[in-house]
């Protein structure tokens, strides 16, 4: 079976340590403080998080994750929310069934069949008033804190994506949240997003309810040596002995981006397993570039697509920083080596890329999201 999984959050033996974040955030959260978890996308936010809970809950303590993609209504909401809660807090379906109905006027639950990743869905009545609804969604927020002083447990809970939270209600639903959040001494939140420009927005910015609420913590690429010692272990684990040299050179392929490396590296075990055998370096290096070709070849269809809903300075900007990711993406010289105008120009053409998450920002400076999109885009300009 291939070692490496991507595209899904991944926990356990699968999960690429990040020792220091984890023994971090477990801290804060066991502590009672509230963390703010942000990088890009596809950094692993999800998975940390997932480890983190996995981790809490052995140690007997309840954890709730709501992905807030889920949820376009406050009914939707306190369907979710209400679900994962109560059945976080009780063992038994039915104590949770009848914790519920004492919560939801008339709930309707259905009982999922076993392996589902949530035990029961629940359903409310589609007709409520808005006052009602209201009143419903601040008792679900306050629940936590009930259910923690109950159970004499500490209560985690992580809302992923949480810039989401502003197509609900506006700042309205902030408000609420905030001022039930800060009163709750037994439930410790994780707060997780990759649109740094709106979550900045709602934690920095003093007029809104949320402003420097919690402890801010920033993802970066993994250490390359930390990264390193995971993939030779999981090559190991998928019984193909891989030269170090070839560790290193995937990771400067992919510049250490956790979803890209595990992508490389399970089509590159794809292409080696069927041998089973010790391949010198030089023939690792030629399945290293078929995988790559591989990649690109699989989201060939995806980058053109993209591709061809860009403008043509957007174009420009993004082959620039495919070719050349640099901190001085106004300087006089990188603008005139790539056409790109003007400052001006760089800026308007930076900002439709940030907000198509095309582009992002590191502490390296600025290049483009997606490892084998930039590959694909300087071969074809």
């Amino acid at each position: 079976m291939n070692p490496f999984r991507f595209g899904q959050a991944v926990s356990g033996d699968d999960f690429a340590d990040r020792k220091s974040e984890v023994e971090t955030i477990m801290r804060d959260l066991k502590s009672g403080q509230n963390v703010l978890i942000h990088s890009p996308r596809r950094y692993g936010k999800t998975s940390l998080i997932k480890e983190v809970f996995r981790r809490l809950s052995k140690e007997g303590q309840p954890t709730v994750y709501l992905d807030l993609y889920r949820v376009f209504s406050k009914k939707r909401f306190i369907e979710i929310y209400s679900g994962l809660l109560f059945s976080a807090a009780e063992t038994r379906l039915e104590e949770a069934g009848r914790l519920l109905r004492e919560h939801l006027p008339r709930p309707r639950i259905t009982f999922s069949p076993e392996g589902s990743p949530m035990p029961f869905t629940v359903e409310i009545d589609a007709s409520l008033p808005k006052k009602e609804e209201d009143q419903i969604f601040q008792e679900m927020l306050e629940a936590p804190q009930k259910l923690a002083e109950k159970k004499k447990k500490r209560f985690h809970v992580a809302f992923d994506e949480f810039q989401e939270i502003t197509r609900l209600d506006g700042h309205e639903v902030e408000s609420t949240m905030r001022s039930v959040f800060q009163h709750q001494s037994q439930v410790s939140y994780a707060f997780l997003g990759s649109r740094r420009k709106l979550l900045q927005e709602i934690f920095n910015d003093k007029g809104r309810p949320f402003y420097k609420s919690c402890k801010s913590i920033p993802l970066e690429e993994i250490p390359e040596t930390e990264f390193a010692e995971f993939l030779f272990s999981r090559f190991k684990n998928g019984d193909l002995n891989v030269p170090r040299g070839i560790v290193s050179r995937i990771l400067q392929t992919t510049q250490c981006h956790p979803y890209y490396t595990q992508q490389l590296c399970h089509e590159a075990w794809n292409l080696a397993y069927p041998t089973k055998t010790s391949l010198p370096e030089n023939e690792w290096v030629a399945i290293l570039d078929r995988a790559v070709e591989g990649v690109i070849t699989a989201n060939q269809y995806a980058y053109e697509e993209i591709y061809s809903g860009l403008t043509d300075s957007q174009r420009k900007l993004a082959y620039a920083l495919s070719a050349q990711p640099t901190q001085k993406i106004y300087a006089a010289e990188y603008v005139r080596r790539f056409g790109l105008r003007s400052a001006p120009n760089v800026a308007k053409a930076l900002h439709a890329l940030e907000e198509k998450e095309l582009v992002e920002k590191t502490s390296q400076g600025y290049r483009v999201s997606d490892i084998f999109f930039a590959q694909w885009l300087t071969k074809i300009e």
